[in-house]
């Protein structure tokens, strides 16, 4: 039974007017119902909706599902939630960060991540900010109890002072440069340019842009001095790295 109903399928498939899976089956199915076969058109039903599922034509082309979870190109994401705190708990963080060695009177804070445990103990992390823009790999992360008493705070932070937020150079012409110093440098490509500030361990702080260069496996962010041109340092990453 299921060797001739597959004889027919065969022969379906080779005609040149049936375009479609559900044209295919109904023409089988006009066969099968003459001979009043009650199983094959259950067979043929069972057929037709595993072909409409999977997308295939009588000619056996099939449509590629959208892949899931996958931003195409050109399209936005939707930007991230506000992470959800008490406001208070910022007012005791500059109150009692100096207990813990960290003077943020002068700092800018914001943060980018709020949790809170089973156990009550709500933990915010926070990037430091200096005119809207980050201040590279300065970070917070500070634990507060049920209460709202600050628990622990470690990380970095850097007073810079009086710096300048405006750029001199622009990002295209901060990407050419950064693209520019990479050894072969047709082989790179350019994925992101961001504005931000630079402290760096020692000397003053610099106002930079960040271009993220990529080839193939390899991914480096490359800090660009946005006054200069100069290149003020080179991090390596791997392929899946991102700045958040």
């Amino acid at each position: 039974m299921v060797d001739n109903f597959r004889a027919r399928e065969d022969n379906c498939q080779n005609r040149k007017h049936c375009d479609f899976a559900d044209d295919c089956v109904n023409a089988a199915l006009t066969k099968i119902k003459k001979r009043g076969h009650y199983m094959r058109m259950l067979l043929a039903w069972g057929f037709a909706l595993s072909m409409v599922a999977a997308g295939v034509g009588c000619g056996g082309s099939q449509t590629a599902p959208a892949p899931v979870g996958v931003v195409g190109a050109g399209a936005t994401p939707d930007a991230a939630p506000a992470p959800s705190f008490p406001p208070y708990l910022l007012d005791n963080l500059r109150r009692d960060a100096a207990g813990f060695g960290f003077e943020l009177s002068a700092i800018g804070l914001e943060v980018y991540e709020a949790e809170t445990a089973s156990t009550g103990v709500t933990i915010l992390r926070l990037q430091q900010v200096e005119q809207g823009l980050p201040v590279l790999n300065n970070r917070l992360a500070a634990h507060f109890d049920a209460a709202g008493k600050l628990l622990d705070l470690r990380g970095r932070v850097t007073p810079l002072g009086e710096v300048s937020g405006e750029p001199r150079l622009d990002g295209g012409r901060a990407e050419s440069i950064a693209l520019a110093s990479m050894p072969e440098s047709s082989a790179w490509r350019s994925e992101a340019v961001r504005l931000l500030f630079y402290a760096a361990d020692s000397g003053r702080p610099s106002l930079a842009y960040e271009v993220t260069v990529r080839r193939g496996l390899f991914r480096k962010f490359v800090l660009v001095d946005a006054i200069t041109g100069e290149i003020l340092h080179c991090l390596e990453g791997s392929p899946s790295a991102v700045r958040p």
